[in-house]
């Protein structure tokens, strides 16, 4: 059984992912909502929030009331939870490695060298995805988010 086979994700606008990484002193965490290819990225980084907003054709940085935007570039939300499972890899390529549960939800495992996905057995939507030792996303809310927008107020162009 490959993941093309239990993952149904092609009809839903978006989803929330609450992440986690890193451990003690050096743990970041934050919420990522997704919404019709666009991304809003809310993160604390020492004690400073950070957000990432890919909205279009534009990609915002806003940090202590400041706001940069610069073109985005394909792939650029991929550092993050990515929008398409498995980072553009085809899911009929990559096979379903054991069963488990997620929050009390039977899900599928899928495993490459980075990241094992979970894969909800009731929706096929993606549950969590973990990276190494210290990386978490849980996924949630799918076909509940709401469209994405530029940040409010001026922002200046990067570079």
């Amino acid at each position: 059984m490959t993941a093309a086979d239990v993952l149904a994700e092609d009809e839903v606008d978006g989803f929330v992912a609450d992440f986690r990484v890193g451990e003690d002193e050096g743990e970041m965490g934050g919420t990522q909502t997704v919404y019709d290819g666009d991304v809003h990225i809310e993160f604390d980084q020492n004690g400073l929030t950070i957000e990432h907003v890919g909205a279009g054709d534009e990609w915002y940085e806003v940090a202590m009331d400041d706001c940069t935007v610069e073109h985005r570039e394909e792939g650029q939300d991929d550092g993050y939870i990515p929008i398409t499972p498995f980072r553009g890899v085809d899911p009929a390529t990559m096979e379903v490695t054991e069963t488990t549960t997620v929050e009390g939800q039977g899900a599928y495992v899928v495993e490459d060298a980075d990241t094992r996905t979970f894969i909800s057995a009731e929706t096929g939507y993606r549950l969590r995805e973990e990276w190494g030792e210290n990386g978490q996303a849980d996924l949630h809310s799918w076909g509940e988010t709401e469209p994405i927008s530029a940040p409010d107020g001026d922002c200046e162009q990067d570079g």
